[in-house]
Protein backbone atom coordinates (compact mmCIF):
# COMPACT_ATOMS: atom_id res chain seq x y z
CA UNK A 1 0.00 0.00 0.00
CA UNK A 2 1.41 3.38 -1.39
CA UNK A 3 2.06 5.79 2.05
CA UNK A 4 -0.45 8.15 0.04
CA UNK A 5 -3.25 6.10 1.38
CA UNK A 6 -3.08 6.40 4.96
CA UNK A 7 -3.40 9.24 6.89
CA UNK A 8 -0.36 10.83 8.90
CA UNK A 9 -2.18 9.36 12.01
CA UNK A 10 -2.07 5.72 10.34
CA UNK A 11 1.66 6.17 8.98
CA UNK A 12 2.45 6.56 12.87
CA UNK A 13 0.38 3.67 13.64
CA UNK A 14 2.66 1.22 11.24
CA UNK A 15 5.53 2.88 12.06
CA UNK A 16 5.37 2.27 15.80
CA UNK A 17 4.37 -1.61 14.99
CA UNK A 18 7.60 -2.11 12.48
CA UNK A 19 9.97 -0.82 15.34
CA UNK A 20 8.48 -2.90 18.39
CA UNK A 21 10.41 -5.64 18.37
CA UNK A 22 7.38 -7.77 20.19
CA UNK A 23 5.30 -7.16 17.58
CA UNK A 24 7.68 -7.60 14.98
CA UNK A 25 8.48 -10.89 16.58
CA UNK A 26 4.45 -12.01 15.84
CA UNK A 27 4.26 -10.69 12.61
CA UNK A 28 7.15 -11.68 11.32
CA UNK A 29 9.57 -10.04 8.88
CA UNK A 30 8.79 -7.81 7.12
CA UNK A 31 5.92 -6.44 9.31
CA UNK A 32 4.61 -4.17 6.91
CA UNK A 33 3.03 -7.69 5.12
CA UNK A 34 1.33 -8.15 8.13
CA UNK A 35 0.07 -4.34 9.46
CA UNK A 36 -1.70 -2.02 7.23
CA UNK A 37 -5.09 0.20 7.62
CA UNK A 38 -6.93 -2.65 4.97
CA UNK A 39 -7.27 -6.63 6.03
CA UNK A 40 -6.22 -7.96 2.46
CA UNK A 41 -8.42 -10.32 0.81
CA UNK A 42 -6.49 -13.02 1.57
CA UNK A 43 -3.71 -12.47 4.89
CA UNK A 44 -1.36 -14.09 6.12
CA UNK A 45 -1.90 -14.91 10.09
CA UNK A 46 -1.61 -13.50 12.23
CA UNK A 47 -2.57 -9.72 10.50
CA UNK A 48 -2.81 -6.52 12.60
CA UNK A 49 -5.19 -3.95 10.87
CA UNK A 50 -4.80 -0.03 12.36
CA UNK A 51 -7.38 2.94 10.78
CA UNK A 52 -7.89 5.95 12.02
CA UNK A 53 -11.54 6.56 13.99
CA UNK A 54 -11.45 9.70 14.59
CA UNK A 55 -9.64 12.98 15.84
CA UNK A 56 -8.15 16.13 15.50
CA UNK A 57 -5.84 19.27 17.35
CA UNK A 58 -6.08 19.39 20.80
CA UNK A 59 -7.31 23.03 20.39
CA UNK A 60 -7.76 25.51 16.96
CA UNK A 61 -3.77 26.56 17.51
CA UNK A 62 -2.36 23.06 18.52
CA UNK A 63 0.09 21.43 17.08
CA UNK A 64 -0.38 18.65 18.90
CA UNK A 65 -3.23 16.44 17.68
CA UNK A 66 -5.60 13.05 19.48
CA UNK A 67 -6.29 10.50 17.08
CA UNK A 68 -9.13 7.88 17.87
CA UNK A 69 -7.28 4.57 16.54
CA UNK A 70 -9.04 1.14 15.56
CA UNK A 71 -6.59 -1.87 15.40
CA UNK A 72 -8.20 -5.57 15.07
CA UNK A 73 -5.86 -8.49 15.28
CA UNK A 74 -6.77 -11.68 12.90
CA UNK A 75 -5.65 -15.20 13.34
CA UNK A 76 -7.14 -18.18 11.62
CA UNK A 77 -5.64 -21.77 11.37
CA UNK A 78 -7.18 -22.39 7.35
CA UNK A 79 -11.17 -22.01 6.46
CA UNK A 80 -12.95 -21.58 9.51
CA UNK A 81 -10.21 -22.49 12.19
CA UNK A 82 -9.61 -19.43 14.58
CA UNK A 83 -6.86 -19.05 15.93
CA UNK A 84 -7.98 -17.12 19.24
CA UNK A 85 -4.52 -17.26 21.23
CA UNK A 86 -2.21 -15.83 18.86
CA UNK A 87 -4.76 -13.18 17.99
CA UNK A 88 -5.28 -12.74 21.61
CA UNK A 89 -1.23 -12.79 21.57
CA UNK A 90 -0.98 -10.14 19.28
CA UNK A 91 -3.56 -7.43 20.83
CA UNK A 92 -1.62 -8.04 24.48
CA UNK A 93 1.75 -7.65 23.01
CA UNK A 94 0.47 -4.19 21.16
CA UNK A 95 -1.16 -2.91 24.74
CA UNK A 96 2.01 -3.77 26.46
CA UNK A 97 3.92 -1.40 23.97
CA UNK A 98 1.42 1.03 23.63
CA UNK A 99 1.28 1.40 27.53
CA UNK A 100 4.95 2.11 27.83
CA UNK A 101 6.04 4.11 25.36
CA UNK A 102 6.95 7.56 25.49
CA UNK A 103 7.93 9.84 22.55
CA UNK A 104 8.78 7.85 19.41
CA UNK A 105 10.10 9.63 16.15
CA UNK A 106 8.64 8.01 12.73
CA UNK A 107 10.91 9.60 10.17
CA UNK A 108 9.63 11.82 7.39
CA UNK A 109 5.85 11.48 9.79
CA UNK A 110 5.79 12.97 13.41
CA UNK A 111 6.29 11.96 16.53
CA UNK A 112 4.16 9.93 18.88
CA UNK A 113 3.68 10.83 22.22
CA UNK A 114 1.77 8.46 24.09
CA UNK A 115 -0.86 5.99 23.16
CA UNK A 116 -3.77 5.57 25.54
CA UNK A 117 -5.61 2.31 26.09
CA UNK A 118 -9.76 2.47 25.60
CA UNK A 119 -11.21 -0.68 25.23
CA UNK A 120 -10.37 -4.34 24.04
CA UNK A 121 -12.87 -7.43 23.10
CA UNK A 122 -13.26 -10.45 21.71
CA UNK A 123 -15.04 -10.00 18.04
CA UNK A 124 -16.92 -13.16 16.66
CA UNK A 125 -16.51 -13.51 12.61
CA UNK A 126 -18.60 -16.43 11.68
CA UNK A 127 -18.47 -15.66 7.87
CA UNK A 128 -14.64 -15.83 7.71
CA UNK A 129 -14.01 -17.98 11.22
CA UNK A 130 -11.27 -16.22 12.23
CA UNK A 131 -9.98 -14.85 15.43
CA UNK A 132 -10.16 -11.03 15.75
CA UNK A 133 -9.83 -9.20 19.09
CA UNK A 134 -10.38 -5.25 19.07
CA UNK A 135 -8.61 -2.67 20.69
CA UNK A 136 -9.15 0.97 20.42
CA UNK A 137 -6.70 3.53 21.49
CA UNK A 138 -6.11 7.25 22.21
CA UNK A 139 -2.37 8.63 20.40
CA UNK A 140 -1.89 12.01 21.00
CA UNK A 141 0.92 12.88 18.77
CA UNK A 142 2.21 16.10 16.28
CA UNK A 143 2.91 15.39 12.79
CA UNK A 144 5.52 16.49 10.66
CA UNK A 145 4.59 20.30 9.73
CA UNK A 146 2.87 20.69 13.26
Amino acid sequence: MADGDYTSAELLAVGFVRVTTALTDLLAVPPDTRCATRLPKDPTFPFLAVFEVDGGPLSPDAEITRTLMQWDSYAGRGAAAPDYAAAENVTLALLKAALTLRGLTVDGVGVIMSIGFRTKRRVEEPETGWARFMIETTMTHRPIGG
